[in-house]
């Protein structure tokens, strides 16, 4: 009982919610191998330091129009195109990887993409929470999204390093790439 007054008026929200905390950590699987590889491939910390660069330029560049298209667009349509096409490049990277044919100037342009996916369908996200959740649960939700982003960044990293080892670089983007069309279908099953 106590639980579902905690949390009343939220299960939308909460879907939601859980579909990009698990998408969070997807991602942090998939940067921390695609960094790795990068570095264990050129031995080059400046190859490794500049997919921060372009992961920063992207959100840059990206993050003024996704939260211009979050003010004009269907939110629920921009999550779902942004993790969808998040999703399929990271499925590229993953078949790169796999078939053995990434090379080290792919990573660039392609996290360029993936981090463009990612600003397009963050604003929508972030706008639709006020939308989701009663106005009591604000600061609830908003404290939720903010751990859920902090377990994430300890958690990915950490199982991505265990996941290299047992299926490849390969595979653990691949997760990655599930985890966006899991978030996906957590935004298909909510009315935003």
């Amino acid at each position: 009982m106590a639980a579902k007054s905690l949390f009343h008026g939220m299960r939308s929200f909460l879907i939601l919610w859980f579909g990009q905390f698990v998408s969070s950590i997807g991602t942090g699987l998939g940067s921390f191998a695609l960094g790795v590889w990068v570095f264990q491939t050129t031995g080059s910390t400046t190859q490794f330091a500049l997919i921060g660069v372009v992961t920063g330029l992207a959100l840059i560049v990206m993050n003024p129009v996704g939260g211009a298209l979050a003010d004009r667009r269907d939110r629920r349509q921009l999550m779902i195109l942004g993790n969808a096409g998040s999703g399929l490049t990271s499925l590229l990277i993953a078949a790169l990887l796999l078939t053995g044919r990434l090379q080290v100037w792919h990573v660039y342009p392609i996290v360029f993409v993936l981090m463009s996916c990612m600003a397009l369908q963050g604003p929508a996200l972030l706008s639709s929470i006020s939308l989701l959740v009663p106005r009591e649960q604000l600061a609830r939700s908003s404290g939720m999204m903010q751990t859920a982003r902090a377990v994430s960044l300890i958690i990915g990293p950490l199982a991505a390093g265990v996941l290299v080892g047992t299926i490849g670089y390969g595979g653990v983007v691949f997760i990655d790439c599930l985890t966006f069309f899991f978030a996906m279908a957590t935004v298909l099953a909510v009315r935003v």
